[in-house]
């Protein structure tokens, strides 16, 4: 069967999303949360969380090299049947709309507890939902278009961040760097999984950019230049904080507060905490994008309007009804949802590109 190719994101730009936007969703509250688990470890666990997303990317690229401009979509449906890869397709949309609610909260409570004490604040997150139900509308060129303006103020943001802080990192409160990993290590893995899983992206893109030479390399490198942006803050947020880093709830702002060259110029800092945030408003809306395209395809729509209506429509909802309430949102997805971020981030891409391997190669 001959199939044209969608070309709506070009590979480049489909690298510069995990460039531009993994990185940002993870500086702000998760060093903090992993460093409670497992103090000076805290390196180990979100470079074990980012290993498993590499994987995921790497096997979805093996996958769209096995079935050649064939989407996510289609190969579904070519091996499971419309039936199961509709009900896939609403898993994996649930899963995105999940997926899309933490770093939303994530970013309102800094918002509230470092930008301003008194505003509308429920209100001023009206614009952040036109705009990602604007964008669940539109075609991936867009979102191309939007992380190749993005990954500018990413990676100059953390550099910056990383350029500030680093002279009052104190290494020694890293050591032992190599020792034993222990059971917590396991647990600020699962407990910090909603933060990863964003492998599953590929599914997406897969099928919608023309494979260049060296395509695959090319996404990795990005990947894993991203990896590296995180584990760097997380190692020197605690070498800053040491013991008391679980206390330090947000660690981009935290970090640059007690250096020499912040007090004698001023918070200059919040030039780069902006700039990521910057990106955060376009990492936010990927998910609830996701997610919108996938109910789209489960339910066979024309338009992407009434998903994408429904799905910002209850985010709105959550951002009103969970307010005031970040963390306990942390507790009840730690106790009933990670496992299924597991289940659909990690082992659905995984146990489909065994399987779809092993019937490709028996058709052989």
């Amino acid at each position: 069967m001959s199939h044209t190719i969608k070309n709506d994101i070009k590979l480049r730009q489909v690298a510069l999303v995990f460039l531009a936007l993994m990185p940002v969703t993870k500086v702000l509250m998760l060093p903090s949360i992993v460093a409670d688990f497992v103090g000076e470890q805290i390196w180990l666990p979100i470079t074990l969380n980012l290993l498993f997303d590499a994987l995921v990317v790497f096997l979805i690229l093996k996958l769209g090299e096995r079935y050649p401009n064939l989407t996510f979509y289609e190969i579904a449906e070519k091996n499971l049947g419309k039936v199961a890869s509709k009900i896939l397709f609403f898993f994996i949309g649930a899963f995105f709309f999940l997926k899309s609610l933490v770093p939303i909260l994530e970013q309102k409570h800094f918002i509230d507890n470092t930008l301003y004490e008194v505003f509308p604040n429920f209100i001023s997150f009206f614009p952040l939902m036109f705009l990602s139900a604007y964008a669940c509308l539109k075609g991936l060129k867009v979102l191309g278009r939007c992380v190749d303006i993005c990954v500018f103020f990413t990676v100059i943001g953390l550099l910056v961040i990383i350029y500030f802080s680093v002279s009052t990192c104190d290494i020694t409160n890293l050591f032992p760097i190599f020792q034993k990993p222990h059971y917590n290590t396991v647990k600020a893995m699962f407990s910090s999984v909603i933060w990863f899983t964003e492998g599953a992206y590929m599914l997406l893109f897969l099928g919608k950019f023309n494979n260049e030479k060296n395509g695959t390399i090319k996404i990795m490198t990005c990947f894993l230049i991203g990896s590296v942006f995180v584990v760097a803050i997380a190692v020197i947020f605690y070498g800053i904080f040491g013991p008391i880093a679980n206390t330090q709830v947000f660690a981009v702002s935290d970090m640059t507060i007690y250096t020499t060259k912040i007090i004698n110029i001023g918070r200059f800092d919040y030039l780069a905490i902006f700039m990521l945030l910057f990106s955060k408003i376009f990492a936010v809306c990927l998910p609830a994008y996701t997610s919108t395209k996938f109910f789209e395809k489960c339910f066979s729509l024309d338009k992407a309007l009434i998903p994408a209506l429904i799905v910002n429509g209850l985010l709105l909802v959550a951002i009103f009804v969970f307010k005031d309430k970040f963390l306990a949102v942390l507790d009840f997805s730690n106790k009933y949802l990670n496992w299924y971020f597991v289940l659909m981030g990690y082992l659905m891409p995984i146990v489909f590109y065994l399987v779809l391997r092993r019937r490709k190669s028996e058709k052989v």
